[in-house]
């Protein structure tokens, strides 16, 4: 019965009733006659049975002048007065006891058993007729829209109250540092196409992660694992900011080595005694020279005369290489440069 009721509000009625105070039996009336109507319902299966009843234990507790110092002891003490006289009236017995009554009352707020507004009120009205008590200067309807406006108060605060004890307990968490680790792991098969895998050390979920390198951005997805992996595609110095639900931010670097997505670049060439020289740049995996090649204008495949890995210098016999031709080198990543050569023919 006790749940959701106003403690205080109860504590002072009950110190007013101990004056002999109508207004304040009236208004604990109208705070509980509900719930001990629908208890009473539940076990005698009568409403009249039920109003007799009430009429006894109100009867009895307006002519009482010492109750609980507490509001919370005064309802669980009358939960108990109204178990005993259910009993006494040929009430079930409740097989959960009259300490779980509140647990009872909670089921039997459900039940749709509510004494009509009326009936409450020359129900009141005979209960202080009967113990010569003062009417009440209010009328019923008015003090149980009191009770609700106070029981719904008094919830609001309990929420409140849980509410910003559930933030001042979160502050803590809130404000414990970020950690983020980048771990470098190479693709099967694409060594010169590593992924970065960024793990998030957070009570709070993320809400994005994003990378960036060389002032350009740089992809991040979501693995199957739950971690968020960066691709990027050139070296150098890769900047990661993450950003929780709580929109707290962290970031981190980290240095990038090993990615090559660039083919190579031809430096300069020169034809001297009849040998067309080039020479080829690959600043990230380096040159594979056995991809070297050209395809003649008759779709012939050229191969170059001589290879010097140290100056990388491709050499051609100027004379294999008539017309139009495009040469091929790649690098060790498989990045191929291709190069269409025209050259005027001799006669």
């Amino acid at each position: 019965m006790s749940q959701g009721y106003d403690y205080a509000y109860i504590r002072a009625l009950v110190s007013d009733m101990e004056t002999g105070d109508s207004d304040a039996c009236a208004a604990l009336f109208a705070a509980t006659y509900q719930d001990v109507y629908r208890y009473l319902m539940h076990h005698l299966k009568d409403s009249h049975a039920a109003i007799r009843v009430m009429t006894k234990l109100y009867c009895g507790l307006f002519k009482c002048r010492s109750f609980p110092d507490s509001g919370r002891l005064f309802l669980k003490s009358l939960e108990q007065a109204v178990h005993k006289k259910c009993l006494q009236a040929g009430g079930t017995e409740d097989r959960r006891g009259s300490s779980h009554f509140l647990t009872g009352r909670r089921a039997l707020r459900t039940s749709g058993e509510s004494l009509d507004m009326e009936t409450a009120g020359f129900l009141l009205h005979h209960i202080f007729s009967l113990t010569h008590m003062k009417q009440c200067d209010f009328p019923l309807r008015a003090l149980v829209s009191y009770h609700e406006y106070r029981r719904s108060r008094n919830t609001f605060q309990k929420v409140l109250t849980a509410i910003v004890l559930a933030l001042f307990l979160l502050i803590p968490l809130y404000l414990m540092p970020i950690s983020i680790s980048v771990e470098r792991t190479e693709r099967e098969g694409s060594p010169w196409a590593p992924l970065y895998t960024i793990l998030v050390g957070s009570f709070f979920p993320v809400d994005s992660v994003n990378a960036e390198l060389a002032g350009s951005p740089v992809t991040v997805a979501f693995n199957r694992d739950g971690n968020f992996v960066a691709a990027p595609t050139s070296n150098g110095s890769m900047d990661i900011d993450v950003t929780l639900v709580t929109r707290r931010t962290a970031s981190t670097s980290v240095n990038v080595t090993g990615v090559d997505y660039t083919v190579p670049v031809m430096v300069r060439y020169y034809e001297e005694n009849g040998m067309l020289h080039i020479v080829y740049y690959d600043p990230d995996s380096g040159l594979d020279f056995s991809t070297a090649a050209a395809i003649g204008p008759d779709g012939s495949q050229i191969l170059p005369q001589s290879i010097d890995e140290a100056a990388r210098e491709v050499v051609y016999a100027a004379a294999d290489l008539p017309g139009s031709s495009n040469l091929f080198i790649s690098d060790i990543a498989g990045n191929t440069l291709q190069i269409a050569l025209s050259r005027r023919s001799e006669s």
